[in-house]
């Protein structure tokens, strides 16, 4: 049990323009059981640009700038000025961290009954005020950790990654969509 994300690539593809129908056919080859119709000879092709676990301040952002604020759990598609915009907090985020030696929280133990946190060294943002700001954390059932340590670190790293790619995507003519689990 989790918090999974994932972004994902759709795109359609007709036999109306040639490059599309030559993807068309490869993908019929190495998919026999979807059979042509009459009227409508295409393909709609989707797959995972990326994927995030318990990343609770992307979901959040998702949640609040692309799904009207409503945690649904549903499939929703992300314009790329949307995307362009997380990509740009994001770096900022990137940009204004720094880590430096710290204790973090690393899970928790249940001890007589009371919820103790496992602290162990690792790395803190040394001046979170700007990821506070700009990308906070979100508190949740399984959502993970609120802490803005390594892992909220590397996580932003990795959307800048995830992002750039669903934008090189964009231009190629996929639509982008986000969704939770």
């Amino acid at each position: 049990m989790g918090l999974d994300m994932y972004l994902t690539g759709k795109k359609y593809l007709g036999k109306w323009n040639e490059a599309e129908n030559k993807k068309r056919v490869k993908i019929r080859k190495l998919f026999p059981e979807i059979q042509d119709t009459d009227n409508l000879d295409s393909v709609e092709v989707e797959f995972e640009i990326g994927y995030w676990r318990k990343a609770n301040m992307i979901h959040n952002w998702f949640v609040e700038n692309c799904q009207g604020g409503n945690d649904e759990c549903q499939n929703s598609c992300v314009e790329a000025d949307k995307l362009k915009e997380l990509l740009g907090i994001c770096k900022r985020i990137l940009k204004a961290s720094k880590l430096v030696k710290g204790n973090i929280t690393n899970g928790y133990s249940f001890k007589d009954g009371k919820e103790t946190p496992i602290i162990e060294k690792g790395k803190v943002i040394e001046n979170s005020s700007v990821a506070q700001e700009l990308l906070p954390c979100q508190s949740g059932c399984f959502f993970g950790s609120t802490d803005y340590d390594e892992y909220y670190y590397k996580d932003i790293k990795r959307t800048v990654e995830i992002l750039e790619y669903a934008l090189e995507l964009e231009e190629k003519g996929y639509y982008t969509y986000y969704h939770a689990s």
